[in-house]
């Protein structure tokens, strides 16, 4: 196709903005932004959860799919019994091809694992290229616990391995109850994901284009699923620079006063749980409490803490999302202490472009974002007193914090910027439509 010419693409995801459980719905509504600055036609098929069906939000042209059943109205997700279901592929297939057949779609891009046996489907049906944005290690296991444990996927990946080894872990770190029967139940409900995920990845070989959203989570992937495959592409989530607004500093004051008694404020968004390292940052705190009294950590996800909490942490809980871009400018620097692979971390892109310095991880995307030294400090995974190492030495350096946060923000925004991503999946797409275009033997 012509080098000029706009591209017309279908967004596949179940959620979208203002309904995003995850990271991945605010990042498919950045790149919707991106492509439609740059004169492409986007549309996005995602499960209708109030309002219109058809809804034009600045370029954005959201088509909302009804289910009969009611949606959560919340930031939860549906219910596995129902989106891993072949019924539900089916149904959600045939209205994905529907929009896509009505606006001639060129392109159809599924923005998560949810969404990519419908959008194959509805691709085949159509003949259309069908694209995969890998965001996580959910494709590779129904839990990924080993990556939580080995940071690797075992050379006995097995269906024995998930209902034995891997379901007990998962009990004894995340479930409330450890008997029997909650171990029986747990077995019965990872049956099912286990052919769910089998049926998944079997679509994901048959892709047109094969996205990941860092290089460490392709070679997670390449480890054994994709193993020996070289057309694996990565193209990093553009960030959203409005999320680097500063709030005037009077507003800054009033939160401070009003929720957190003008205590520095150390923080860490994301869940509570063993892979994202709340048990290993819970005992930094510990550690830090004498030499910093008037340091508060505070810890902003869902999830329930199974964990003694410190005297000086406190849990936000779940916020909205522009809520939480006023704790990063309240906070002193922001903490990710993930254990697991952590694929491209949103709140890292967040707080660097908040100019604020970050103590992270050396696992996964995450030496992809950070610089060890010049925009922030990475510290091994799961190493409790190198964790609280790296925070210690940014509070007790004000000035070292300070040129850290900067340098974080001009790299941000010179690496992660649209302008910079978007022609390497606008030059994948053009690509794409050309090899579709051409007559098949």
């Amino acid at each position: 196709m012509p080098p000029g010419k706009a591209v017309r693409v279908l967004f596949v995801n179940e959620y979208f903005p203002p309904y995003a459980p995850g990271g991945a719905e605010w990042s498919t509504l950045r790149w919707a932004r991106v492509l439609i600055e740059l004169g492409h036609d986007v549309h996005v098929a995602t499960i209708k959860r109030g309002g219109p069906e058809y809804r034009n939000e600045n370029g954005v042209k959201v088509h909302s799919i009804p289910l009969p059943l009611k949606c959560p109205r919340d930031q939860r997700t549906l219910p596995s019994w129902l989106t891993e279901s072949p019924i539900y592929w089916l149904y959600f297939a045939l209205w994905i091809w529907r929009i896509a057949r009505r606006e001639r779609a060129q392109i159809i891009h599924a923005q998560s694992k949810g969404s990519l046996i419908s959008a194959w489907i509805a691709a085949r049906l159509l003949r259309l290229p069908i694209f995969l944005t890998v965001r996580d290690t959910g494709l590779l296991c129904p839990l990924s616990t080993c990556l939580v444990q080995f940071r690797r996927i075992p050379d006995d990946c097995s269906y024995w391995r998930l209902i034995t080894k891997d379901s007990a872990f998962y009990q004894s770190n995340y479930l409330r109850h450890q008997n029997i029967l909650a171990r029986a139940l747990l077995i019965c409900r990872l049956t099912p994901k286990w052919f769910v995920t089998k049926v998944r990845q079997a679509a994901m070989k048959r892709l047109s284009v094969l996205i990941f959203v860092s290089h460490g989570l392709s070679d997670v992937y390449a480890q054994t699923l994709l193993r020996g495959q070289s057309s694996l592409s990565v193209i990093y989530n553009p960030i959203d620079e409005e999320s680097g607004i500063n709030e005037p500093d009077s507003l800054v004051s009033a939160l401070n006063t009003a929720k957190l008694d003008g205590r520095r404020i150390v923080l860490t968004p994301g869940k509570l749980s063993p892979g994202k390292g709340t048990p290993v940052l819970l005992e930094a705190a510990t550690r830090l409490a004498t030499d910093f009294p008037n340091v508060l950590f505070v810890l902003a996800g869902k999830g329930r803490l199974r964990w003694p909490r410190p005297e000086n942490v406190l849990l936000a809980g779940s916020l909205p999302h522009d809520e939480l871009l006023r704790f990063y400018r309240l906070a002193e620097l922001v903490v990710v202490p993930s254990v697991w692979p952590e694929p491209l971390s949103r709140v890292i892109l967040e707080g660097m472009l908040n100019a604020r310095p970050i103590v992270a991880t050396r696992t996964g995307g995450i030496p992809e974002q950070i610089e060890n030294g010049r925009t922030g400090l990475l510290v091994p995974p799961g190493d409790t007193q190198a964790l609280a190492e790296g925070i210690a030495k940014l509070l007790n350096d004000p000035s070292l914090a300070a040129s850290l946060g900067c340098e974080a923000k001009k790299t941000v925004i010179k690496k992660f910027s649209a302008r910079v991503l978007a022609p390497q999946l606008v030059g994948l797409y053009r690509k794409a439509v050309a090899i579709n275009a051409k007559p098949q033997d």
